[in-house]
């Protein structure tokens, strides 16, 4: 019995490496919790506006070491490689949604004064989603609301004060037996550090499951994520990296407002995995990505003004967004986009038109035709298929 045992412990240790035997940079790595969305950086006062979206498994509790942290990496800063912010996301009782999303929001109120900001988000995420919203209270000296000064109380005090890091900061998502602020990955000190994850300290006993680094373009920029969005890549000061990164460079004198993860992807390309935006005409919480080249990457999501459709749920991805094309079955769509009827030309009628939404639910059917009415339905992105003569075809949809 004995030599069992010790064949099992030994068979379980080995099962236990391997699980997070892959490193990013000397942390160890994990998978099955994601950065969903961050709107750190809204336009106008920061206290109420941003947005913090993180996907794990449906229903599942999460974990109580489950933090999002902020490393500072603005050259100019006193930080360097320091954990500056940590939120702690689980408590034993919360639970990501039944659609796996799990997401942040404040309010906040101003102390002397009758004025509330109330966040605009809660009303537009979806309900299978956990939300929690964190009451904040404080005096807004300068009444620009962007300052951690302007917030005295925070219910739940999760370590979140509706201000993340603007300017060059690492977002990471990760597992730490204490909480981890003040914790150096870079260096003893701010004048040791170098962009690269240091081989050694307590980061090396962390869990890391997902990470994007902003640089922006005022002096010597450090970025420790797994995929990294730089504003201006000929800046006057060194960008400093580290080593294993994907590095996406803007080349733009306008910082990215909004990441999201597109879909359910896991990796760290700008193309299939992430988005970086800035923002559009749209004010909050509508925000729409900016329509100028260069400011949205991957282009698929340049001017898009659906954002406030998917608070709260699973984002699309390039290709969901991508131009439909149905010449295959020798047809056409139009209008596309639509504020109602959309009709198909080529055929005199089809054998099915079906609207779809992003989650895969079929909204609509109509057989032996050569229209489909969405007056009824809510506006944003749906997707389309068609069938005819035993060949079927899907393409997106916009309602507005």
């Amino acid at each position: 019995m004995k030599k069992y045992l010790h064949i099992l412990t030994i068979l379980s240790l080995v099962l236990s490496f391997s699980a997070f035997s892959q490193q990013f940079d000397g942390i160890p790595t994990g998978s099955g919790y994601y950065i969903n969305k961050l709107i750190p950086s809204p336009a106008g006062g920061d206290l109420s506006a941003e947005y913090i979206e993180i996907r794990g498994t449906a229903n599942e509790v999460i974990p109580s070491d489950l933090y999002l942290i902020v490393i500072e990496g603005d050259g100019e800063s006193g930080s360097l490689g320091k954990v500056t912010e940590a939120i702690s996301l689980g408590d034993g009782t919360r639970s990501f949604g039944s659609n796996g999303i799990f997401a942040i929001v404040s309010n906040y109120q101003e102390l002397g004064t009758s004025t509330t900001f109330t966040n605009g988000y809660a009303a537009l995420i979806d309900q299978a989603a956990t939300v929690l919203v964190i009451e904040l209270s404080g005096t807004d000296a300068d009444g620009d609301r962007n300052d951690s000064g302007d917030v005295s109380t925070k219910t739940p005090d999760i370590g979140y004060d509706g201000n993340l890091s603007d300017g060059t900061a690492t977002y990471m998502l990760i597992s730490s037996a204490s909480n981890p602020k003040n914790d150096r990955v870079d260096g003893a000190t701010t004048a040791d550090a170098d962009g690269i994850i240091d081989p050694t300290g307590d980061h090396t006993s962390w869990i890391l499951y997902d990470s994007y680094s902003f640089v922006d373009d005022d002096g010597s920029e450090y970025a420790y994520g797994q995929i990294i969005f730089v504003e201006d890549s000929s800046i006057t000061g060194p960008i400093k990296t580290t080593t294993s990164a994907t590095v996406v460079n803007f080349d733009i004198s306008s910082e990215p407002t909004y990441v999201i993860r597109q879909g359910t992807n896991t990796g760290y390309t700008i193309q299939s995995d992430w988005v970086a935006a800035c923002k559009g005409s749209g004010g909050g919480p509508q925000w729409e990505f900016s329509n100028t080249n260069g400011k949205v990457q991957p282009v698929e999501f340049k001017g898009w003004e659906d954002l406030y459709m998917y608070y709260g749920k699973v984002n699309p991805t390039a290709l969901t967004l991508s131009v439909s094309d149905f010449s295959s079955i020798g047809i056409s769509v139009y209008p596309n986009p639509t504020e109602s009827v959309i009709y198909i030309s080529g055929k005199e009628s089809v054998d099915a038109i079906r609207l779809i939404n992003i989650s895969g639910q079929l909204i609509k059917e109509v057989k032996n035709a050569n229209t489909l009415d969405l007056s009824g339905q809510r506006n944003g992105l749906y997707m389309i298929e068609i069938e005819n003569e035993g060949s079927t075809t899907t393409g997106k949809l916009i309602k507005r």
